[in-house]
Protein backbone atom coordinates (compact mmCIF):
# COMPACT_ATOMS: atom_id res chain seq x y z
CA UNK A 1 0.00 0.00 0.00
CA UNK A 2 1.21 3.60 -0.85
CA UNK A 3 2.34 5.61 2.02
CA UNK A 4 0.49 8.60 2.60
CA UNK A 5 1.54 12.34 1.36
CA UNK A 6 1.76 13.36 5.22
CA UNK A 7 3.99 9.93 6.28
CA UNK A 8 6.26 11.10 2.49
CA UNK A 9 6.33 14.88 4.01
CA UNK A 10 7.00 13.75 7.50
CA UNK A 11 9.81 11.38 6.51
CA UNK A 12 11.16 12.87 3.32
CA UNK A 13 11.57 16.46 5.47
CA UNK A 14 12.52 15.05 8.33
CA UNK A 15 14.15 17.84 10.01
CA UNK A 16 15.68 15.34 12.62
CA UNK A 17 17.61 13.75 9.54
CA UNK A 18 21.26 14.71 10.19
CA UNK A 19 21.66 15.27 6.44
CA UNK A 20 19.25 17.98 6.46
CA UNK A 21 21.55 20.64 6.10
CA UNK A 22 19.58 23.70 7.27
CA UNK A 23 19.64 22.61 10.90
CA UNK A 24 23.48 21.98 10.96
CA UNK A 25 25.30 23.97 13.39
CA UNK A 26 28.38 25.43 13.63
CA UNK A 27 30.48 24.64 10.90
CA UNK A 28 34.07 24.52 11.62
CA UNK A 29 36.76 26.02 9.70
CA UNK A 30 39.24 26.81 12.43
CA UNK A 31 39.17 23.27 13.68
CA UNK A 32 37.34 24.74 16.52
CA UNK A 33 34.74 23.45 18.60
CA UNK A 34 31.57 24.02 16.58
CA UNK A 35 29.15 26.48 18.21
CA UNK A 36 26.08 25.36 20.28
CA UNK A 37 23.02 25.10 18.37
CA UNK A 38 20.73 28.09 18.94
CA UNK A 39 17.40 26.51 19.06
CA UNK A 40 15.85 29.59 18.70
CA UNK A 41 16.74 29.56 15.10
CA UNK A 42 15.65 26.00 15.11
CA UNK A 43 12.13 26.80 15.59
CA UNK A 44 12.30 28.99 13.23
CA UNK A 45 13.72 26.76 10.20
CA UNK A 46 10.73 24.44 11.44
CA UNK A 47 8.35 27.66 11.46
CA UNK A 48 9.25 28.06 8.10
CA UNK A 49 9.41 24.83 6.68
CA UNK A 50 5.96 24.02 8.07
CA UNK A 51 4.59 27.30 6.24
CA UNK A 52 6.33 26.18 3.29
CA UNK A 53 4.97 22.64 2.96
CA UNK A 54 1.04 24.13 3.99
CA UNK A 55 1.68 26.60 0.55
CA UNK A 56 2.96 23.57 -1.47
CA UNK A 57 0.14 21.57 -0.30
CA UNK A 58 -2.57 24.62 -0.83
CA UNK A 59 -0.89 24.85 -4.64
CA UNK A 60 -1.14 20.78 -4.87
CA UNK A 61 -5.05 21.00 -4.17
CA UNK A 62 -5.50 23.60 -6.56
CA UNK A 63 -3.74 21.66 -9.87
CA UNK A 64 -5.37 19.30 -8.77
CA UNK A 65 -8.84 20.96 -9.38
CA UNK A 66 -7.44 22.25 -12.15
CA UNK A 67 -6.86 18.69 -13.42
CA UNK A 68 -10.89 17.65 -12.44
CA UNK A 69 -9.83 15.76 -9.57
CA UNK A 70 -10.72 16.35 -6.26
CA UNK A 71 -8.12 14.24 -4.61
CA UNK A 72 -4.70 15.33 -4.01
CA UNK A 73 -2.09 13.06 -5.43
CA UNK A 74 1.58 12.70 -4.61
CA UNK A 75 2.35 13.91 -7.76
CA UNK A 76 0.41 16.92 -7.07
CA UNK A 77 2.10 18.04 -4.35
CA UNK A 78 5.40 17.22 -5.51
CA UNK A 79 4.04 19.89 -8.41
CA UNK A 80 3.22 22.47 -5.44
CA UNK A 81 6.38 22.08 -3.86
CA UNK A 82 8.27 22.95 -7.08
CA UNK A 83 6.23 25.87 -7.77
CA UNK A 84 6.72 27.12 -4.14
CA UNK A 85 10.74 26.11 -4.43
CA UNK A 86 11.70 27.94 -7.34
CA UNK A 87 12.71 31.86 -6.72
CA UNK A 88 10.18 33.33 -8.91
CA UNK A 89 6.91 31.94 -7.83
CA UNK A 90 5.61 30.34 -4.93
CA UNK A 91 6.31 30.83 -1.62
CA UNK A 92 8.35 33.94 -1.98
CA UNK A 93 5.13 35.95 -4.02
CA UNK A 94 2.70 35.30 -0.60
CA UNK A 95 2.03 38.89 0.77
CA UNK A 96 1.75 37.93 4.65
CA UNK A 97 4.72 35.62 5.13
CA UNK A 98 6.39 36.80 8.03
CA UNK A 99 3.03 36.59 9.82
CA UNK A 100 2.32 33.16 8.52
CA UNK A 101 5.68 32.15 10.12
CA UNK A 102 4.97 33.67 13.05
CA UNK A 103 1.96 32.05 13.62
CA UNK A 104 3.76 29.07 13.02
CA UNK A 105 6.39 29.14 15.28
CA UNK A 106 4.27 30.01 18.19
CA UNK A 107 2.38 26.54 16.91
CA UNK A 108 2.43 23.81 19.16
CA UNK A 109 3.22 21.27 16.71
CA UNK A 110 6.64 23.43 15.83
CA UNK A 111 6.97 23.92 19.51
CA UNK A 112 7.04 20.05 20.40
CA UNK A 113 9.08 19.46 17.23
CA UNK A 114 11.69 22.00 19.00
CA UNK A 115 11.40 19.95 22.13
CA UNK A 116 12.13 16.63 20.69
CA UNK A 117 14.73 17.33 18.64
CA UNK A 118 16.53 19.47 22.00
CA UNK A 119 15.66 15.40 23.31
CA UNK A 120 13.59 16.43 25.25
CA UNK A 121 9.98 14.03 26.12
CA UNK A 122 6.81 14.98 24.49
CA UNK A 123 3.59 13.50 25.63
CA UNK A 124 0.82 12.88 22.86
CA UNK A 125 -2.66 11.82 23.54
CA UNK A 126 -4.31 9.31 21.54
CA UNK A 127 -6.35 12.22 19.62
CA UNK A 128 -3.33 13.58 18.02
CA UNK A 129 -3.07 10.54 15.73
CA UNK A 130 -5.86 10.90 13.09
CA UNK A 131 -7.51 8.90 10.66
CA UNK A 132 -7.46 9.64 7.39
CA UNK A 133 -10.48 7.56 6.22
CA UNK A 134 -12.14 7.43 2.38
CA UNK A 135 -10.47 7.17 -0.35
CA UNK A 136 -7.25 5.81 -0.93
CA UNK A 137 -4.00 7.46 -2.92
CA UNK A 138 -3.66 4.59 -5.69
CA UNK A 139 -7.02 4.98 -6.12
CA UNK A 140 -7.21 8.46 -7.69
CA UNK A 141 -4.91 8.49 -10.66
CA UNK A 142 -2.83 11.56 -11.41
CA UNK A 143 -3.45 13.76 -14.48
CA UNK A 144 -1.92 16.80 -15.61
CA UNK A 145 -4.16 20.11 -16.08
CA UNK A 146 -4.76 21.64 -19.25
CA UNK A 147 -2.51 24.47 -20.00
CA UNK A 148 -5.43 26.66 -20.30
CA UNK A 149 -5.73 26.69 -16.77
CA UNK A 150 -3.75 29.93 -15.26
CA UNK A 151 -2.75 27.68 -12.44
CA UNK A 152 -1.74 24.72 -14.32
CA UNK A 153 -0.06 26.65 -16.40
CA UNK A 154 1.86 28.81 -14.03
CA UNK A 155 2.93 25.43 -11.98
CA UNK A 156 3.90 23.99 -15.26
CA UNK A 157 6.45 27.05 -16.15
CA UNK A 158 7.42 26.42 -12.51
CA UNK A 159 8.19 22.97 -13.33
CA UNK A 160 10.14 23.62 -16.13
CA UNK A 161 12.41 26.39 -14.44
CA UNK A 162 12.83 23.83 -11.31
CA UNK A 163 14.45 21.05 -13.77
CA UNK A 164 17.24 23.93 -14.72
CA UNK A 165 16.96 25.03 -11.33
CA UNK A 166 20.41 25.17 -9.06
CA UNK A 167 20.72 27.16 -6.59
CA UNK A 168 24.42 28.09 -5.33
CA UNK A 169 25.97 26.45 -2.38
CA UNK A 170 25.60 29.88 -0.62
CA UNK A 171 21.69 29.92 -0.71
CA UNK A 172 22.18 26.94 1.68
CA UNK A 173 18.41 26.73 2.11
CA UNK A 174 17.91 26.98 -1.11
CA UNK A 175 20.18 23.80 -1.35
CA UNK A 176 18.55 21.76 1.32
CA UNK A 177 14.55 22.58 -0.22
CA UNK A 178 16.07 21.32 -3.52
CA UNK A 179 17.83 18.18 -2.34
CA UNK A 180 14.47 17.46 0.09
CA UNK A 181 12.36 18.38 -3.46
CA UNK A 182 14.66 15.49 -5.23
CA UNK A 183 14.63 13.37 -2.57
CA UNK A 184 10.63 13.35 -2.79
CA UNK A 185 10.96 12.72 -6.13
CA UNK A 186 12.95 9.61 -6.27
CA UNK A 187 10.71 7.89 -2.98
CA UNK A 188 7.83 8.54 -5.38
CA UNK A 189 9.47 6.46 -8.12
CA UNK A 190 10.08 4.20 -6.16
CA UNK A 191 6.64 3.67 -4.94
CA UNK A 192 4.84 0.54 -5.80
Amino acid sequence: MKKSIAHQINFLMDPNDPNFPTLRSGRSITGQEPAPIDWNDVQTLLAIMMAFNEQAMKDGVKYANAAGRNIMTAEDFILGLKYNAVPSTGFYTIADLESKIASWRDNEVVQDMTTMAMGGEVEFSDDDEEEIEGVEEEDVPFSRAPDTDEVARKMHAAEQEYEGWEPSTTQREAVAIKRAIDKCILELEKAP
